[in-house]
């Protein structure tokens, strides 16, 4: 099997959300068990709101960019998707489409499916920089 997602997939799918969660969880709780802050311009209550709206959108941030990178390998007829809970088998020809999206710090592959199956009809990955481009010779000549 050839892996043609980034071995750096599980840092940001996993350690990323998990230390963000924690850092700013215990922030966020450490704000509402306090009681008055001195030379607040907010004032506690103000402050209490802001940081649970921002822990709030921090959360939506990460499960709707970060979450969805997938582990992605294949060989020769089949495509494995996993997002290191479920793991997916599926056919090279349901592949309907690839692209690439370069990022500062790294470039992410949208596969997008003929079907929709157990992660949806579109994959996204954190490309590897030596095997995706192969993988997209091959998926041409398919």
């Amino acid at each position: 099997m050839i892996r043609i997602s980034s071995t750096s997939t599980i840092f940001y799918k996993l350690f990323v959300p998990i230390f963000w969660a924690v850092f700013f969880g215990s922030f966020f709780v450490a704000i509402w068990i306090t009681d008055e802050a001195q030379g607040s311009v907010l004032g506690i209550t103000g402050i209490k709101i802001v940081g649970s709206i921002m822990y709030i959108l921090g959360l939506i941030l990460l499960y709707f960019t970060i979450f969805q990178f997938k582990r992605v390998e294949y060989n020769a007829d089949s495509l494995y998707i996993t997002d290191y809970f479920t793991h997916v088998n599926i056919p090279l020809d349901s592949i309907e489409k690839i692209q690439v999206r370069d990022w500062i710090i790294f470039k992410t592959g949208h596969l997008k499916l003929k079907f929709k199956g157990r992660f949806g009809n579109k994959i996204r990955l954190i490309i590897c920089q030596e095997e995706f481009p192969k993988f997209q010779k091959l998926m041409d000549n398919v």
